[in-house]
């Protein structure tokens, strides 16, 4: 079998066969010491070996922030670096980069994990870059079911430009907020964390008018 995060939000029959041999562990461990070694034994090898069988194909929370930590890692590097402004080259190093999970749609298959954090389907990374009166946005939305982007927004603003932005927290998951930038000839929209960094860069996009 191999890891899909399908396996994660669906009937995680995996994740069950690998509780079920941790509990055949315990189990044969107590019947061992407290009854009999005959009995106990292969009824805590079978649970070693449901263990072990099951636990290379287990798809748990860390799976998933692995996953969106090494896109997010790997981002601004593979997005933005080199790429040409004007006269100007982006660099990686200038760009703060967020990510979260969001939920835009039905369809979008969502499981609170064993932390309490709610994550989804789907996931946002945004790069934020603001210095010298200008701006640079990018973001990427990924669908994790089919390992693909759905979505890329990419804007460039000046303090010459008529900048409205628009923030509104999403409902489900919480902590995720949606940004909308309206300039005379664009309009463009992403998401950004509940963070403290993230709320400076955007307010200093709004005072840059």
């Amino acid at each position: 079998m191999k890891k899909t995060f399908d396996r994660y939000f669906g009937k995680n029959i995996v994740s069950k066969i690998y509780a079920a041999g941790i509990v055949l562990i315990a189990i044969g461990v107590v019947v061992a010491f407290a009854y009999s070694a005959f009995y106990g034994i292969p009824v805590a090898a079978l649970g070693v070996l449901l263990f072990f069988i099951t636990s290379a194909f287990k798809v748990s929370d860390s799976d998933l922030d692995e996953f969106v930590a090494k896109r997010t890692e790997e981002y601004a590097e593979q997005k933005i670096e080199g790429k040409a402004f004007g006269k100007k080259t982006l660099e990686a190093k200038d760009f703060s980069v967020f990510n979260g999970f969001f939920c835009d749609s039905n369809d979008v298959k969502f499981k609170s994990g064993r932390d309490g954090k709610v994550r989804t389907s789907r996931f946002f990374i945004t790069a934020v870059s603001v210095s010298k009166g200008e701006a640079h946005i990018f973001s990427t939305d990924y669908e994790l079911l089919s390992d693909s982007e759905i979505r890329f927004s990419e804007i460039h603003l000046s303090k010459d430009d008529e900048i409205t932005v628009k923030k509104v927290e999403s409902e489900f998951p919480r902590g995720i907020f949606a940004i909308t930038i309206n300039t005379s000839d664009n309009v463009v929209s992403f998401y950004l964390p509940d963070d403290a960094l993230a709320d400076q860069l955007i307010s200093d996009i709004e005072r840059m008018n």
